[in-house]
């Protein structure tokens, strides 16, 4: 039968994956009268080849790989595959969506963006791949006019519903080329962004970054806005050119849709950063502390390591991606005095530092901190931008800056 996502009543939806994106769109989907079913590996083990055959519709979890022949022959049986966004935007027809993917950025930019629209739309919605779902606004019977959303290149893989007014793309890297067979791939991935932007919509992209002007092709029918690190006010609450970039990301964004600019201005000198984004966590005798832990690619570790000029204790390591360590060492070369390696990928990172920079096998972040403390001086600063996941020692990158967070808090009761 065909699916009507605006009135799924009768339909049969199959879940897969029952984190918090999929149990929103059940419960969205339940509401509506669709009959619903739950697929979860890792509670029922792998999916049989023909599991999802005789659906309607799937919801497929962002982390869930198309590419598993359960999806490729539910696909070849003519069954809709979509997303909880496409569930959520067929019932918000009124609401003007900015999507914001990239490599690294995104999520600053995803929520500078939300302070600005906050200001002209108290109930505008900021969500996706940054926490909330989008179904969670249509359960919470939410009207939203604004709405701005966090793309991963996963959730990008499935998303067709959703009608774009803008669609930023921050900054591009080699990233989870264990899902991807290439890095063109994964670049191909986030280049679907511009599969739904409307007609006439705004593409804003990084003039700066030389793997945006080659592999992002927005459509003859989009207007092209680019951004660099220039802007017109200041962001005294936030350190680093990339930061810049984020910012004059949003303000491009918030201009696509003709936003009140005082208040866009506000917004972005307000802003103050996100957890775990090059936190700032404190100074005590003279040395300051930052929490970069979503610091989990090679690429965004130079970019925080960029955003000091010298005296960084820097902690490196943790479950690595793959890929060369050695432009972080030209990153931190004259910047970074003491390297500070964890996790399983400690050997590999001693390998590339090897005869530049002064190093100490920590093992894990405890010893890191420790060793750190014992030879920081006043006006350095003691970094936490692993390079990498966080799976071989934390549940997650959040779970990893909490615990640099305690450290830091213990180590200054300490020592008052």
């Amino acid at each position: 039968m065909a699916v009507d996502l605006k009135n799924p009543r009768g339909c049969r939806a199959a879940i897969v994956g029952t984190g918090v994106s999929g149990q929103s769109a059940a419960r969205l989907l339940e509401r509506l009268g669709a009959h619903v079913t739950f697929f979860d590996e890792k509670a029922q083990g792998p999916l049989e080849d023909n599991a999802l055959c005789d659906f309607d519709f799937i919801v497929l979890s962002p982390g869930f790989p198309r590419r598993k022949l359960c999806i490729a022959n539910a696909l070849a049986k003519g069954v809709l595959i979509v997303n909880e966004i496409d569930v959520a935007a067929e019932q918000l027809p009124e609401c003007r969506f900015i999507g914001v993917t990239g490599t690294n950025g995104k999520s600053t930019t995803t929520a500078m963006i939300g302070d600005i629209l906050k200001l002209h739309d108290a109930s505008a919605f900021v969500g996706g791949n940054l926490g909330t779902p989008l179904c969670d606004a249509v359960l919470s019977d939410q009207k939203p006019s604004f709405g701005v959303i966090e793309l991963s290149s996963f959730q990008l893989e499935t998303v067709s519903r959703l009608n774009l007014d803008v669609a930023v793309v921050t900054h591009l890297t080699p990233d989870h080329l264990d899902r991807y067979n290439s890095e063109e791939d994964y670049y191909a991935a986030k280049n679907r962004i511009f599969s739904i932007l409307k007609e006439g919509g705004t593409a804003v992209i990084n003039q700066k970054d030389a793997r945006s002007a080659r592999f992002l092709h927005p459509q003859k029918s989009h207007y092209v806005a680019a951004f660099n690190d220039k802007l017109p006010f200041a962001l005294p609450n936030l350190i680093g050119s990339h930061n810049l970039e984020n910012a004059a990301a949003a303000l491009a964004a918030a201009n696509a849709l003709a936003l009140n600019h005082p208040l866009i201005e506000r917004a972005l000198s307000d802003f103050k950063g996100l957890p775990h984004r090059l936190e700032f966590l404190g100074e005590h005798k003279g040395v300051r502390w930052f929490n970069d832990s979503k610091a989990t690619n090679v690429e965004s570790a130079i970019i925080a390591v960029k955003s000091f000029e010298r005296g960084v204790h820097l902690i490196l390591g943790g479950l690595g991606k793959g890929t060369s360590y050695a432009p972080l060492v030209e990153a931190a070369m004259n910047r970074a005095v003491h390297i500070y390696t964890i996790g399983s990928d400690a050997p590999k990172i001693a390998e590339a530092f090897s005869g530049h920079i002064a190093l100490t096998d920590a093992g894990d972040l405890v010893n890191a901190v420790e060793a750190a403390t014992q030879r920081a001086l006043p006006g350095e600063v003691i970094l936490l931008a692993p390079a990498c996941a966080s799976y071989d020692q934390y549940a997650s990158y959040v779970a990893r800056g909490d615990d640099l967070r305690r450290l830091f808090h213990d180590h200054k009761r300490r020592l008052a």
